[in-house]
């Protein structure tokens, strides 16, 4: 298959293809999640598109030897829920994390054309750990 077009749509395109995260089918209907971040402990951060409710939904796992630790979150209710294997702690310094980069998050979700940004926030996103 020939892919041709603009730059940014080629970007999209690959972007696309390559960014949702494989495996995991969400509880809320089936929405697909896109790449936000990771950390370099493997945390790995994906939101949806904007849901029906005018919401989007936060996934966030760690790989572990046995599967992985998860927990949602969403926006804008900052509710948590099925949060297996992250402490306290950590959900903290994931909740401080989520909330300096909401506004940025909803734009994403709002905003598909706006998805190719994502890489470029990642370097500035800055390394996290959660320890």
């Amino acid at each position: 298959m020939e892919i041709s077009g603009s730059a940014p749509e080629l970007l999209a395109y690959l972007f696309q293809k390559y960014s949702r995260i494989k495996g995991r089918e969400p509880q809320n209907g089936g929405a697909i999640f896109w790449r936000y971040t990771e950390f370099p402990d493997e945390t790995f951060i994906a939101y949806s598109d904007i849901l029906g409710n005018d919401t989007a939904a936060i996934s966030i796992e760690r790989p572990r030897d046995w599967g992985s630790d998860s927990a949602e979150r969403s926006l804008p209710s900052h509710r948590w829920s099925n949060i297996d294997g992250f402490s306290d702690h950590e959900i903290a310094k994931l909740n401080t994390f989520l909330n300096n980069n909401e506004e940025i998050i909803f734009d994403f979700a709002r905003n598909p054309e706006n998805r190719w940004k994502t890489a470029r926030c990642q370097r500035l996103s800055g390394s996290m750990t959660l320890s």
